[in-house]
């Protein structure tokens, strides 16, 4: 399953935020990129738009990708 449809159910399954994070890990561990990571989450982003819950969940892991959040839960090393 890509990742953006994976990352869409669990956010629709309300799974918790560290789960959605290890989606994130695997697409990364299987080559995908931060620029990519980042472009997936906007659109996802843009798809929960008009739902505030959803989108503020998409957000923190924007956070996550772009390194803005605490070093131990960086998935990438740079900061974009």
């Amino acid at each position: 399953m890509p990742v953006k449809s994976a990352i869409e159910k669990e956010i629709n399954s309300n799974k918790n935020l560290l789960d959605l994070r290890t989606e994130i890990i695997a697409f990364k561990n299987g080559g995908g990129s931060q620029q990519e990571a980042t472009r997936i989450l906007s659109e996802l982003r843009n798809d929960f738009m008009g739902n505030a819950e959803k989108e503020d969940r998409v957000l923190e892991l924007v956070d996550f990708v772009s390194g803005w959040c605490s070093p131990s839960l960086r998935i990438w090393e740079e900061e974009l």
